[in-house]
């Protein structure tokens, strides 16, 4: 054996240690996780949820049920405005998860607020209608649907923080 290979073989890492994880791994792989979990929950139950029953009746098995396209509350269809802001919010977690920057995080969370505020105040006031009319299976879709875009925008910002935490 050489003298450079008994150098080499002094400085090297033993056969069984364990990989240094690194905490930016941690956070790219987090953030991958996140949007793969939230893409569909936010997306898939935003979007189609806005366009199933918001309010229906469920004594008769639905004879009575109106889509969120055509429900007219705050305007000609508030399934409309739920789509816009799913919409929003998609892009901005999509622009968070590319550029690994909480901003786009801090972004989404005053208009994931927004999301479920208004879906809140569709959920109350199809409620309090007079008669057989509840809450029918799209605005609680889209109720799930806001809940997670609000717990992702928090989650992304804490986890990108705690990035800068670590780093600085």
């Amino acid at each position: 054996m050489s003298p450079s290979d008994e150098i080499g073989a002094a400085h090297a890492a033993p056969a069984d240690a364990a990989p240094v994880i690194t905490e930016k791994t941690k956070v790219l792989v987090g953030s991958l996780v996140l949007y793969l979990l939230a893409l569909p929950i936010i997306g898939i139950l935003g979007i189609y949820g806005s366009l199933l029953d918001w309010p229906a009746d469920r004594v008769t098995d639905g004879l009575f049920s109106v889509s969120g396209w055509n429900y007219h509350n705050l305007v000609s269809g508030d399934g409309k405005i739920a789509i816009v802001l799913v919409i929003v919010i998609l892009l901005l977690l999509s622009l968070a998860i590319v550029t690994q920057k909480k901003g786009f995080f801090g972004a989404m969370f005053p208009v994931s607020l927004l999301y479920f505020g208004f879906i809140v105040y569709e959920m109350i006031f199809i409620s309090t209608r007079k008669g057989l009319i509840g809450n029918g299976l799209g605005i609680e879709m889209t109720l799930i649907s806001a809940l997670a875009a609000v717990l992702c925008s928090l989650t992304g910002y804490f986890m990108l923080r705690s990035l800068d935490a670590v780093e600085t």
